[in-house]
This record gives structure tokens, sequence and C-alpha cells, in this order.
């Protein structure tokens, strides 16, 4: 690939600049002549005067320069060498042009005047080779010597015929040329210039093109040296880098195996929590009715100091049985769906069990808690045993404490649902205590809610029995909900799937 050159377009922009002082100095001078006297006219077919004439060619030797000049900038920022060369040539032509006419019409001023065709030889010195240069000198030496033989002779140009002695009668002097007193002479004067400029040339440009050189080495070298401290320092960067990358990475390892630990005693607290709170739930409640039911002395009469020394008991046990709801509550609110641990379970066994745990209260209370008969073949059904358990416990809780003395709870499986797309076994549970009010019926799923008449009748409730009891069911993809009539019960039906899948609550 050919290196543009950027030195050769440097000096044609100066001579594009150059052309236009000397444009403006030859306007200047054409306005000294026009005061005194160059501008008599002589009416031909048309009025003509010597100096609009020149004024209209110092006009379109503007336009072509101002062209010259757009195709600079054009060339600067397109970086051509093919067209730099045509843009050179362009100037050395109009020069070449400009001198010629510059010499026709101010011929009678000076016997030097032809030394202006120095500067486009200069010109192509500069701007192409001095071989060139040279052959530009022989071409005005040529042109110089071709008009003075021409002088006095008659020129046909394009079917209008006219003599070199007519430019009297329009300028009022004798275009003669008889400032070149050879036209020989002027062409070897021409040449000889040619040939020193050539030599000059060829003296100055290898120093020159030796600074260049020197410089453009020079910088290659500084280019070189930074670019090997560049490369030095992304080395270092990217090792650095590495480094980091290694560290982070062993800090990842380090953080994966510290959750891994974390997450097995999590998953051990959990556990924990889910098995201490089902071991001590139930037989707390069974000791608290116990307290409950001395200290109303429905087990005989007692005096003021054993009741004293109940209701300290007593005390102790609800405070126990907070902590312990308050476990569950913790245990719950942790808990996912992968924390499950789903196995085939007989749920009439389950809930005979559970019924079980209930069945001294029960009868302390004198109320009736029975579990149906269930369907025959029952099919076993994927439950988590532990978090299932506490839903039926809450239930049968909840039952205990607002059924009155006398009552009857009834617990029953249905297979009714068996025949269907997903496979489901219902469960009711059903007591005739004191209901909810049905204005309070929306919420009673809410965290921390509890009906008003459940607070009367018993002012230490946690209000998230239930809410945890439908997010259980929930989480098995079953569904829970409740009929309740004030003062006379509420049934409570629970769904769950036979098989185990992934899913949200849903209502049948």
């Amino acid at each position: 690939m050919t290196t543009f050159d950027s030195l050769t377009l440097f000096a044609s922009g100066r001579l594009i600049s150059l052309r236009w002082f000397f444009l403006l100095l030859i306007l200047v001078f054409l306005g000294f002549f026009s005061t005194t006297g160059l501008d008599q006219v002589r009416e031909l077919d048309f009025i003509l005067t010597p100096d609009i004439i020149f004024l209209g060619i110092l006009l379109l030797a503007s336009f072509c320069n101002l062209l010259l000049f757009i195709g600079y900038r054009f060339i600067y920022n397109k970086q051509s060498n093919n067209l730099l060369g045509l843009l050179n040539g362009a100037q050395i032509i109009l020069d070449i042009l400009l001198c010629g006419i510059g010499l026709l019409f101010f011929a009678h001023i000076s016997v030097l005047l032809p030394l202006i065709f120095l500067y486009p030889i200069f010109e192509a010195v500069v701007l192409f080779s001095p071989l060139l240069a040279f052959f530009i000198s022989l071409l005005v030496g040529t042109i110089l010597y071709a008009v003075e033989a021409l002088a006095g002779q008659e020129i046909v140009f394009l079917d209008y015929n006219f003599n070199l002695s007519i430019l009297k009668s329009v300028f009022e002097f004798e275009p003669s040329i008889s400032f070149l007193s050879s036209g020989l002479i002027w062409a070897l004067v021409m040449i000889v210039f040619g040939f020193i400029f050539s030599y000059m040339h060829a003296l100055v440009l290898p120093k020159e093109s030796r600074r260049i050189n020197s410089e453009k080495i020079k910088r290659s070298g500084q280019a070189q040296d930074e670019k090997e401290e560049k490369d030095k320092w992304m080395r270092k960067f990217a090792a650095k880098i590495d480094e980091n990358g290694r560290q982070l990475r062993a800090k990842e390892l380090e953080l994966a195996l510290a959750k891994q630990k974390l997450d097995v005693l999590e998953h051990a607290k959990s556990e924990f929590i889910s098995v201490t709170t089902h071991q001590l739930r139930t037989p707390m409640s069974a000791i608290k009715w116990t307290f409950n039911m001395m200290i109303s002395e429905q087990l005989g009469p007692i005096n003021e100091e054993q009741k004293d020394f109940l209701n300290k008991g007593y005390q102790s046990t609800l405070r126990v049985m907070n902590i312990v709801n308050n476990l569950v509550h913790i245990d719950h609110d942790e808990a996912k769906k992968d924390d499950y641990n789903f196995t085939p379970i007989d749920l009439v066994a389950l809930l005979k069990e559970i019924s079980f745990e209930f069945s001294n209260q029960a009868e302390s209370q004198n109320i009736t808690l029975t579990i149906k008969e269930a369907p025959d073949n029952l099919p076993t059904i994927n439950l988590d045993v532990n978090k299932i358990r506490m839903v039926f416990e809450n239930l049968l809780d909840n039952a205990l404490k607002y059924t009155p003395r006398n009552g009857k709870i009834e617990v029953e499986v249905k297979d009714d649902k068996l025949n269907s797309a997903e496979q489901a076994l219902e469960v009711v549970v059903k007591d005739n205590g004191v209901g909810i009010p049905k204005e309070e019926q929306a919420k009673i799923f809410h965290k921390f809610y509890r009906a008003s008449n459940a607070r009367l009748q018993e002012p230490d409730g946690s209000g998230i029995g239930l809410f945890i009891a439908k997010d259980i069911v929930d989480r098995h993809a079953g569904a829970m909900w409740f009929d309740s009539e004030e003062n006379k019960g509420t049934t409570f039906h629970i769904v769950l799937p036979v098989h185990q899948k992934v899913g949200g609550s849903k209502k049948p």
C-alpha cells in the first residue's frame, strides 16, 4: 500500500494560498494602470476596455483557484495520491496560462517580464520532480520562441482571422513583442533556470529526505518504545487480573462450601424445631387443660393455697406454649416447598393417631371426639407428615377450645374426589362450638387475626394457627375452606391430592 504524500499536499496548499496573493497583487496593479490611460475605449462590435478584459480574466483565474482549493480540501480528507497529482498538474497549467496572458497584455512594461514563467517551473520542481521541471522549462522556452516567431504573422483560430497588430487598435500599443530581442535567448534562459532549479532541488531534497527519515525513525522508535511499555503494562495488568480471578474463584468455592454447611445446619435446625414443636405442642395443650380443669374445680374442690400453686403452674404452661407457638411460626416462615418431605402415608391412621392425643382433653370437657368410619380401600396419600399433623392438631385444638362442655367433634374422610381427573381425599372436621361471626369470616385465615367471640373465650391465642394451617395445605397443592354459623358451630374442609405435584391452592 502506497503511503500518502502529505508533504506534497502541504506544499500544494501553500501554493494555492500564494496564488490568491498574486491575483490580488495583479488586481491592484491593474487599478494603477487604469488611472494612467490604459482604459481608453475603442468601439468594435461592443464597448471593450483592457481593464475590463483583464478583470474578467482575473475573475476566471480566481474561480479556477477556488476550484483548486476545494479539490485540495477534498484530497485532504480522501488521502489519494492520484487525485493529488491531478491537482498539482492543474495548478501548473493554470499558472502557465496566467503567465502567458500577463505577458501578452503587459509586454510593453518591461523586457524582463518573461521571467514570470520561472514560477510554474519552480512549481514543477516542488510539486513533482526535477525531470518534469526541466521539461516544463523546455515548454516555456518553446512558447516564448514561438510567440516571437509568430509576431506580425497571421494566426488562424476557429474561423476568426486576425493579426497580432489588431491589438494596437484595441490597446493602443504595438504588440510586436519588441522586448524579445531573441525568443531563442529566452528559451535558453528558461532551460538554464530549469536546470538550476532541478540541481538545487537535487541537492536539498536528499538532506531534507534524510532529516524527514531521521524524524520518522525517531518517531517510530518512540512509538515502538511506547508500544513495548504498553504491552508490558498490559501483561502485568492481565497477570493481576488472572491472580484476582484465581483468588475470586477460591473465595467463591469457599463461600459455596460455607453455604453448603449452612444449608445443612439450617435443615438440621428446621428439623429440630419441627420435631420439637410437634412433640411439645400436644402434651402442653393437655397439661394446660388439666390445670384449667383443676383450677375451675371440675375435678373436685381445692383450697386457696392449692389454687395459688395451680395458677402458677397454669401460667408457666401458657408461657411454654407461647414459646412453642413462636417456634412453629419461625419454622413456617423459613420453610420452602423444597423443604417438604413428601412420603406416602395412610391418612386415616394419621387422623386416628392425632385424635388419640386429644382424647384425654376431650374427656375432661365431656366432649365427644369421634372419627367416622372411612370408606374401604383408600389409597395412600403423599404428605409431609410433620407439617400436615400441625394442620389437624390446630383444627382439633381450636375445636376443643371453642366447643362447650357436652359438645361434639367429628372427623370424617371422604373419597368423593377419587374419581376426578386429579385424585384427592377430603377431610372434614366439624364441631358445634361458638362458630365464627359472618362479618369476620373473610379474615379468619389472615395472619394474627382472631374472631371477636374467640378472643372473649380464649384471650391467650396467637392468631397464627389457621394462617399456618392454610399455607401448609396450599403447599401440598390442596385447598382449605370452612362453613360456619355463629353459636352453632364450624366445619372445616381440607382437600389433599393423592399424588403430589407443584401447584397452588385451588378451591373445588
